[in-house]
């Protein structure tokens, strides 16, 4: 797919105008919270509602079961890893967020029912509530690949940032980045009541729910 700077910068409006302020808005949730309870949101996938009730299960991980993600709790609950992220958000390190994300990978891979978005998903949300946020290196997870691919024609699963610039694209932070791949893997721009539309409603027809379902997807 061959696009076009000016594609991109249209893109990348339409992706701050509408997309940016909510993911920012899910990471929010996990700030300025004890490390307790960083863990047990990020084991269950929590995601903040608009609408002021209590959180529920991110759209990414809705397909996950309760036993996975208990044991996604019980493995994050450990002693040596609570100490091994709390050094880290003490040393406040430049590749602090690829030393959380290692760990947890270690750590919640092995346990059935987890796959690398989850493994991903997980270590933004506990480096939101370190204040350790992906800066060297772009975590590519499923539909950002083809993103990267459609929009930038780099076939990769990880890839140091700056080996993106100069693109128009290299004005977003990393992990806006990922989502923006993600959302635009098509090369299009939203519809207005896509943008409108709840960005973490779980899909509610019956064909779209099995279709995510083999994607393990849902933008």
């Amino acid at each position: 797919m061959n696009v076009s700077n000016r594609l991109l910068e249209q893109l990348i409006k339409q992706y701050n105008d509408v997309f940016l302020s909510r993911l920012d808005f899910h990471l929010q949730f996990y700030v300025n919270k004890n490390l307790d309870e960083v863990l047990e949101g990020a084991s269950y996938a929590l995601t903040p509602t608009e609408n002021g009730k209590a959180p529920k299960k991110h759209p990414h991980q809705w397909r996950l079961s309760k036993e996975t993600l208990d044991n996604v709790k019980e493995k994050l609950s450990q002693n040596n890893i609570k100490t091994k992220l709390e050094e880290l958000r003490s040393k406040r390190e430049k590749d602090g967020f690829e030393k959380v994300y290692q760990l947890i990978r270690d750590t919640i891979y092995p346990i059935k029912g987890v796959g690398p978005l989850m493994v991903y998903d997980t270590a933004l949300r506990i480096g939101a509530g370190l204040n350790l946020y992906p800066q060297n290196y772009l975590y590519v997870q499923q539909g950002a690949q083809e993103g990267l691919k459609n929009l930038l024609n780099i076939n990769s699963k990880k890839i140091a940032i700056s080996l993106i610039s100069p693109s128009p694209v290299s004005k977003l932070s990393a992990y806006h980045l990922g989502n923006f791949l993600c959302i635009y893997r098509d090369g299009k721009l939203k519809l207005v009541e896509d943008c409108i539309k709840g960005y973490y409603d779980q899909p509610e027809d019956p064909e779209e729910v099995e279709k995510e379902k083999r994607r393990n997807i849902w933008y």
